[in-house]
């Protein structure tokens, strides 16, 4: 009578444990399972060495440019939440940012400034101008919002960033090569804004301005 009892308690019980587990693995309390979103919150950079940017796309930064129009607003929109604030130029591309309780090297996504302080490299004609401008264009103090496209970093371990400035949504990467400061230089997967920073070196090299005019092109050594 036992072993007959058994025999049919035993399918119930397996029942009743795979429902249990089914259960567990579905539950928002497991922690390894997470919410919607938490899993769109993490990044593969979220790892405690690499600062998690708002990625390109939504809410994109202004697609219109103010050639040389330093310290002016490049449109009527405000409202960019900052995430960094600068704390010097280094040359007419890359910045020194304050992220959190760090600094960071951020490398300007989509183009590519006459060199001015490289070591290894000579200096190029309008690399310190390309510098001063930036340098108007993000005095330190500066708040800056930064975004991301795929890459978080380059080879030299710089952040990899387009930059907004906050308080009146300037895009900064666009202005530099508008004003005539900067050449295109995309690399793949890096090219969300590759098309509005071509037209815009376009309409630079059609006007003569900045390096376009003063050096013929871009990587002209200096004299």
């Amino acid at each position: 009578m036992l072993r007959r009892i058994l025999r049919v308690l035993a399918p119930v019980a397996l029942l009743v444990l795979a429902g249990s587990c089914g259960t567990y693995a579905r539950s928002p309390a497991d922690p390894s399972a997470g919410t919607p979103d938490s899993r769109a919150a993490q990044s593969p950079d979220s790892d405690g060495e690499t600062p998690v940017l708002p990625g390109v796309g939504g809410r994109d930064p202004p697609a219109v440019r103010t050639p040389g129009a330093v310290v002016g607003s490049s449109n009527g929109e405000g409202g960019w939440v900052p995430n960094a604030v600068v704390e010097r130029v280094v040359d007419g591309d890359t910045i020194i940012a304050r992220i959190g309780d760090r600094s960071e090297a951020v490398r300007l996504i989509g183009l590519d400034a006459p060199e001015s302080v490289a070591p290894t490299r000579p200096v190029q004609c309008f690399g310190t101008e390309a510098s001063r401008f930036l340098a108007a264009v993000l005095p330190a103090g500066t708040e800056i919002t930064l975004l991301r496209d795929a890459e978080a970093r380059d080879i030299y371990d710089r952040l990899l960033g387009y930059v907004v400035r906050s308080h009146d949504g300037l895009f900064v990467n666009l202005e530099v090569v508008a004003a005539g400061y900067a050449a295109v230089l995309t690399y793949p997967p890096n090219d969300h804004y590759a098309a509005v920073l071509d037209q815009a070196e376009a309409e630079a090299v059609a006007s003569g301005r900045g390096l376009w005019r003063a050096c013929g092109g871009p990587d002209v050594p200096l004299g």
